[in-house]
């Protein structure tokens, strides 16, 4: 019989195969396999760690995405509109870590920003101090 540790969680995508879980989806028509909250779905699955660590993820993302936007970018906005869109969604629905064509944006958005350098230059935020810096930024994402 498996275990729901409340730090390491069930294991990835497993909760729902536990005898707990199936307990709780006796109680109702048909079967349950989802939560419907992605935050607590993913503590339920890689416990306290895994959602400490989608919380860090997240917060990363937010703070790189408002820096873009406060240097005036248009992408800035899309990206912190995306991740607002992500922590609403995933209240009423799991989509984190799921196969899910928001999913799949919100990794195409955060790859986007790893911290990129074009030769000595960092990319981020202050771009918009330094035209050449601003050049090899687009030129990193062929946009020149």
């Amino acid at each position: 019989q498996q275990r729901v540790d409340s730090l390491f969680g069930s294991g990835f995508y497993s909760f729902w195969d536990t005898q707990g879980a199936q307990d709780i989806s006796s109680l109702f028509m048909g079967s349950l396999k989802t939560v419907h909250n992605g935050f607590i779905e993913m503590s339920l699955d890689c416990g306290f760690i895994g959602l400490a660590l989608l919380i860090l993820l997240l917060a990363s993302w937010a703070r790189k995405s408002i820096a873009e936007l406060l240097s005036g970018s248009t992408f800035g906005a899309v990206a912190l509109t995306l991740w607002l869109l992500a922590i609403v969604r995933n209240f009423s629905e799991t989509e984190y870590f799921r196969p899910t064509p928001l999913w799949f944006t919100v990794i195409l958005m955060m790859i986007r920003y790893p911290g990129a350098r074009v030769g000595d230059t960092a990319i981020g935020a202050n771009t918009s101090e330094n035209p050449q810096t601003v050049r090899a930024y687009a030129a990193s994402f062929g946009t020149v």
